[in-house]
């Protein structure tokens, strides 16, 4: 669900619009990213890198001001495989 985990998920999703734009936050233990659409932004949600059993990030490449791909590594132990997803976006 986009905004999950955002307090002011209602009046940021109204601001921050369209596929150039990104909210990055962090807040609940879940790593995900939801994909903009032509009103919605990307979503990323950092997850844990303290949570013992949790650890990991996502290394986003912006090029040009789009982004193009995603690589969430997920370093923990308790955390769901597959260990690296890559994602990439259309050109």
């Amino acid at each position: 669900m986009p905004g999950h985990g955002l307090a002011d998920a209602g009046d940021r999703l109204r601001v921050v619009r369209g596929p150039k734009r990104a909210i990055l936050a962090g807040h609940i233990h879940q790593r995900y990213w939801v994909e903009a659409t032509a009103t919605r932004p990307h979503i990323f949600c950092a997850g844990s890198s303290t949570c013992a059993g949790e650890e990991g990030y996502w290394l986003i490449d912006v090029e040009d001001g789009h982004l193009q791909r995603a690589h969430k590594t997920e370093l923990g132990e308790r955390v769901r495989r597959p260990a690296v997803a890559v994602l990439g976006l259309p050109a």
